[in-house]
């Protein structure tokens, strides 16, 4: 059985890809959320849902789908209870290589149960929701033509978020206030944002705003809302 505190740092991490689009930390430099896992649990929202115009069979495999997801992924990092700090953070890559081939499956089973307009939504929809994390997405970054140069300041941007947010995990960790971590986050992920826009050329900002798609006004506070 998981430890608590290993048990209650992989919820937290579940918990803020939920929460935002942030990169989900666990344990330092660790735990990155792949964009297939974070799109499965963006979809058990209600207001996504409408969005999407799913019906109540489309809701119900939906929810059995991030159930499962959520239950291999505890399951994976389960093999981290008894390694010390420093082999844990050794481990933590190929496990998150493991969680993200867990969510291609799943995410091959998502797509059957879409049709292809609520699929096109969806990737939208995901862009919106992960802010400047969408800038490490290979079909983003083609479409965007996106340089060396460019790649290389936002792949800095990114880890400054990520650096910064682990410190708002340690927080709670310590025992701070978890009602606060959703506003921080979504501060941290609106600068992060405007900083990531500041990288790109106007052609290519015009291009991305096509890849999101219409606006979505992600619920006040609630999960995956935007940062861009």
């Amino acid at each position: 059985m998981l430890r608590p505190t290993l048990l209650s740092g992989l919820a937290l991490a579940i918990a803020l890809s939920l929460t935002s689009s942030a990169s989900a930390q666990f344990g330092g430099r660790g735990m990155q959320l792949p964009p297939s896992v974070q799109n499965i649990f963006m979809m058990r929202q209600e207001a996504i849902q409408k969005e999407m115009g799913l019906n109540e069979e489309q809701k119900k495999a939906i929810a059995d789908l991030a159930g499962q997801m959520q239950n291999e992924a505890m399951e994976v990092m389960s093999g981290l209870q008894d390694l010390s700090p420093e082999e844990r953070e050794k481990e933590i890559p190929s496990l998150i290589k493991m969680i993200a081939e867990k969510g291609k499956e799943v995410q091959a089973k998502v797509d059957k149960v879409l049709d292809p307009k609520q699929i096109a939504r969806l990737k939208q929809l995901s862009i919106q929701q992960r802010g400047a994390g969408a800038f490490e997405d290979e079909e983003v970054i083609a479409a965007l033509k996106l340089t060396d140069d460019q790649k290389k300041s936002l792949l800095g941007i990114r880890d400054e978020t990520a650096a910064k947010q682990q410190e708002l995990v340690a927080e709670i960790t310590n025992g701070g206030d978890r009602a606060t971590i959703g506003p921080k986050i979504m501060a941290l992920r609106l600068e992060s944002g405007k900083k990531a826009l500041a990288v790109l050329t106007d052609t290519q900002k015009e291009a991305f705003e096509k890849l999101k798609g219409a606006k979505f006004d992600f619920p006040q506070g609630g999960p995956g809302r935007r940062g861009l």
